[in-house]
């Protein structure tokens, strides 16, 4: 019994103390894909903003004016 909690204690500690442990390129990976996706948000609330002006202030390519 004594050896059993001995090798769950040291399973334990290999596990916690390697959870804290990334790489280099994974860190730099997650930076990248971060990046990535607040460029897509940033371009996504300025096609929406954009949207919502012109819905008010059509511009002269608007189906609603006569040609």
């Amino acid at each position: 019994m004594k050896r059993l909690c001995l090798v769950l204690a040291l399973l334990a500690a290999v596990a916690l103390t390697g959870i804290g442990c990334e790489s280099k390129s994974h860190n730099l990976y997650r930076q990248q894909n971060l990046r990535e996706v607040f460029a897509a948000d940033e371009i996504g609330i300025a096609d929406d903003t954009e949207a919502v002006l012109l819905l008010e202030h059509p511009s002269h390519m608007s189906q609603w004016y006569p040609r």
